[in-house]
Formats: structure tokens, sequence, C-alpha cells
């Protein structure tokens, strides 16, 4: 048995309050203490999901170019989120992991999006501040720390659409099961008011996600971009919910948790099991994972 090991799954949305009592706040929310117990911690993984993003694909109520940074980018907003999130690690991991990054200590890893990439850099930034002999740049405090990433292709723990055939036919096997339709047909005003309203050409239950994606966007973005008249927080919550429900048909069988979930889930386990044998010595402390919110679901 591993004494002392940690696994977080983190949401930096969660970070949203801004001065010192940010990162208290953050762990009242989870009710958990902030500093982490340092006798009995000896290795911690943690995964967070990227910063606030812009829309993936664009759709007619909301075009790409209302978007500066391009589709699918993280935000400044979403930067932000993730430079609170490495400070709240720092509160509670900080006697754990020292002042200063250490290459043997830390490793981490990111899926191969630019948004996944920068959130895991703007996550170190605020873990690990410069210390003073570490400021190579007088008035910047930041120094580059390593972050990690293989091609999509070959990511078959941190990209959940890597091609895989079997799960391709057991994901469309569940799409068209009486689980899906039911779905449909009790949401079926809805579907039908969102293809009206909308304006997506030919829109269809699967498109679901574009709509959601698009006004998920909006609303954390509502300083500089407003939904459409035809929509308001009752029908949004309404629109999240089917959203939710619908996405979870990704993980709906047990052939499909194992394909799309396990290889991350076994990777996780297998670093705790390696750990406990001494296999990966004893200067390793903390592993981390940047990448969508798809993991969460994968992990639960």
């Amino acid at each position: 048995m591993l004494v002392g090991a940690c696994l977080l799954l983190l949401l930096p949305d969660l970070v949203q309050s801004k001065g010192d009592v940010q990162v208290e706040r953050m762990a009242e929310a989870w009710q958990a203490p902030l500093e982490a117990n340092t006798t009995t911690l000896v290795y911690v993984q943690v995964a967070w999901r990227h910063g606030d993003r812009t829309p993936a694909t664009p759709v007619p109520f909301s075009g790409a170019d209302s978007w500066s940074e391009g589709l699918g980018e993280l935000t400044k907003k979403g930067i932000a989120q993730q430079y609170r999130l490495g400070k709240w690690l720092r509160a509670r991991y900080g006697k754990f992991l020292g002042d200063r990054f250490d290459r043997h200590e830390v490793f981490v890893r990111s899926s191969d999006y630019n948004r996944t990439l920068m959130s895991a850099q703007a996550n170190m930034a605020g873990l690990f501040p410069p210390s003073k002999s570490e400021i190579w740049e007088t008035g910047l405090a930041w120094q580059p720390v390593p972050v990690h990433s293989i091609p999509k292709s070959i990511d078959k723990e941190l990209y959940e659409d890597i091609a895989c055939p079997t799960a391709s036919a057991e994901f469309r096997k569940v799409w068209k099961s009486g689980v899906v339709s039911k779905m449909e047909l009790e949401n079926e005003d809805l579907i039908l008011f969102l293809r009206e309203h909308s304006q997506i050409p030919n829109f269809q239950f699967y498109m679901l996600w574009m709509i959601y994606d698009n006004l998920f966007c909006m609303l954390q973005h509502n300083d500089t971009h407003v939904w459409p008249p035809w929509m308001n927080s009752s029908l949004f919550s309404r629109v999240q919910k089917l959203y939710d429900a619908s996405s979870r048909m990704k993980y709906h069988t047990e052939v499909l948790r194992r394909l799309r979930g396990g290889p991350l889930l076994k990777d996780v386990i297998d670093r705790f099991v390696a750990k406990r044998n001494g296999d990966l010595g004893d200067r390793p402390k903390l592993y981390a994972y940047s990448a969508s919110s798809m993991m969460s679901s994968q992990m639960e």
C-alpha cells in the first residue's frame, strides 16, 4: 500500500476570485484544508482541464471573427484561471515541492492542443515563480518550466478521439440505441427550437455540442460576447443538462470506458504502483496532466 499518495482532478474555473483570498476560497469550496500534510505525503498526481477558451467551431450566431484569439484557443481569462490554479497548488504543496522547480521531481504532460499546452505553462508560472537567484530578467517574475507532449495520433491517454475502430463502432451502436432515442424524444421541443433558431444547416441532435460550446464560451466571456435574443438562462440550463447527458454516452458501455478511459486510468495507477515499489526512486514528487474536460469523464 502506498501511504500518502494523492490524485486531484481540478477545474480551473473554480478559481474566480481576485486578490490574496482566492486560494482560501477555493479550498473552502472543496471543504478541504489548504495546506497538504507533508508528514505523510510522498507523491501527487494532478490533472486539470484547460482554462476558458474560445468556441471550437463557428455557428451562425457566434462567428469566428468575433473571437480575436481564433477558434479553440485559450483566452486571457483562461490564462488567468490557470495561473491562479498554479498559485493554489503552490499554497497546498509548496512545502512538499520546495521553492525551486526540480526536473527530477516534477513532470508535466499535456495533450497536443495550444490551449492545454498554454494552460500548463500558465499553471507552472503560478506554481513555480522564480526565486531571487533564478530571476533572469529584472521585473519579470516568470521562468520557463518544461511541458511535455506527444502527437494526438499516438496519445491514447489524453486524446479522447484517437483512432480506435472498436470504440468508434461501439459508440455508433450506443448512439443508435434506445437510450439516445429516448433522450431525443424527451427533448424534442428543445431540439426543434434550437434547429429553428440556431440557423445551423441540417441541424441534428448530435450537433448539440456545437450550440452548447458556443453558448458556454459566450457566457464565460460575457464582457465581450452576448447571447442571441432567443437564449436565456433557463433555456441554457436545459441545453447544458441535455449536453451533459449526451456527452456521457461516449463512456456509456464497459467497452467504451475500457477503450476510451482505460489508458489514462492505467497510466495513473501504474505510476502509483511504480512509486510504491520503488521503481521511480525517491525524487519524483509530482506528475501533472493538462487536458480537456473529457478527462474528468474518463476518470469517473
